[in-house]
Parts: C-alpha cells; sequence; structure tokens
C-alpha cells in the first residue's frame, strides 16, 4: 500500500509539474512573439493551450491559467486574420469573467486586470481600424465587447473607474453603424456623468427631435445652455 500510495503520488507530481511546464512554455512563447513578431508563435501557443485545457479539466477554475488563456486570444484576435472575431472577443470576455470569479482570494486581480485591459486596447485598435476603413458595424461591434471588458473592470475594482472616453466612442460608432437608440442611451450616461463634450448635446437633441420628442429636446437643450453658456 505504501508503494502504491508512493506511485500515485509521484504521477500526480508529474502531471503537475508537466502542466506548470506547459503554461511557462505559453508565456516564453507570448514573450517570443513580443520581441519577433511571428504569428506561427501564436499558433504555438493556441496549440498548447487547447492542449492544456483539454487535458487539465481543473484548468477553468485556475486564474493564471484562464489567464494565459486570454492572451493567446488577444494576441491571436489582434494578429491573425480571424473568420469570427466576434466569436474570440466573447471568449475573452468569458474567460475574464471566470478567472476574476476563481480567484476569490483576489491573489491575482491586479496582474487579470492589467492583461484584461491590454485586451480592452486591442479590441479598441480593432474597432478604430474598422473605422478608418469605413466599416462602421465592425468598429461598433468591436466597441460593444470593450465595454463589456470595462464592465468587469467595473465589477472587480482594484481602482477601476468608468472609462468615460470609451464609452463616448462606442456611442460615436453605434451611430454611425444606425443604431441611433443605443447611441442616445450612452450619451445620457455620459451627460449625467456631465463628461465634456458638447456635441453630445446637439446629437441628442437631433435624435429626439427625429422622435418628436420636444421634452426631452427642451430638456437637454437647458442642459447644454448651463453647462456651455
Amino acid at each position: 500500500m505504501k508503494y502504491l500510495f508512493f506511485i500515485s503520488f509521484s504521477l500526480f507530481t508529474l502531471t503537475i509539474s508537466g502542466q506548470t511546464n506547459r503554461l511557462n512554455e505559453v508565456q516564453k512563447l507570448i514573450e517570443s512573439f513580443e520581441t519577433k513578431q511571428d504569428p506561427s508563435l501564436i499558433t504555438e501557443s493556441q496549440e498548447l493551450m487547447d492542449a492544456y485545457f483539454k487535458e487539465n479539466e481543473m484548468a477553468t477554475s485556475e486564474p493564471l491559467a484562464l489567464k494565459s488563456k486570454a492572451q493567446v486570444l488577444t494576441l491571436a484576435l489582434a494578429n491573425l486574420d480571424q473568420e469570427k472575431p466576434f466569436e474570440n472577443c466573447a471568449e475573452i470576455q468569458e474567460t475574464y469573467a471566470t478567472a476574476l470569479a476563481a480567484d476569490k482570494s483576489m491573489l491575482y486581480r491586479n496582474q487579470l486586470l492589467n492583461e484584461l485591459y491590454t485586451s480592452k486596447i486591442a479590441m479598441m485598435t480593432k474597432g478604430n481600424k474598422a473605422y478608418e476603413e469605413k466599416n462602421n458595424e465592425d468598429a461598433y461591434q468591436y466597441y460593444v465587447n470593450s465595454l463589456k471588458l470595462n464592465d468587469l473592470e467595473i465589477a472587480h475594482p482594484r481602482h477601476a473607474t468608468l472609462d468615460t472616453s470609451l464609452y463616448y466612442t462606442s456611442a460615436v460608432f453605434a451611430r454611425l453603424s444606425g443604431r441611433e437608440k443605443e447611441a442616445a442611451k450612452i450619451w445620457e450616461e455620459l451627460i449625467d456623468m456631465e463628461y465634456p463634450r458638447p456635441d453630445m448635446y446637439d446629437n441628442l437633441i437631433r435624435y429626439y427631435g427625429d422622435k418628436k420628442r420636444e421634452k426631452d429636446v427642451e430638456r437637454i437643450a437647458k442642459l447644454k445652455a448651463a453647462r456651455y453658456p
């Protein structure tokens, strides 16, 4: 029995060691990509992460493993051609949400939020590029996904605050993609926070005017006159 326990313990130790080595290898590939900018390194890290999560049933409750997965997904989003990039965005958001929930002691919160911020910027960058290419729908979708990450920052605070510039740009892209109602909702929230952009008031006045909502037109006009005399 003693020898059986020793063998079992040795196998368990080897398994844990192998899993740790795999995560370390993923981090090395990420660091190597940052230096070499070789897309094949992202593909290799994806394969390693897929194998890790397939072989380790506890991976979905490991904050550091989930952080590595989100890093790899973000690199793929930013640097590889993808058929369904918004599914990738959703998976990134879900991965961070799971990691933050699993980190009950908040031991890894700073690390997770640092990487989450990097992912948020990557989505915003993709959105800006889509806008430059006059693809307003994709620009809007990237910013919507960025906002979901921002919501996670707020729900799991370090010193997280509302990213008002992100909200503003999301409203702009919502309007450009024909989602006037969504844009109006965000501008209303920003006006409540007294975000300093007078054009928001003009956009709301125009939107409410088109909808024949005269009381709202008057309300926004009065607010603008008071804040920007």
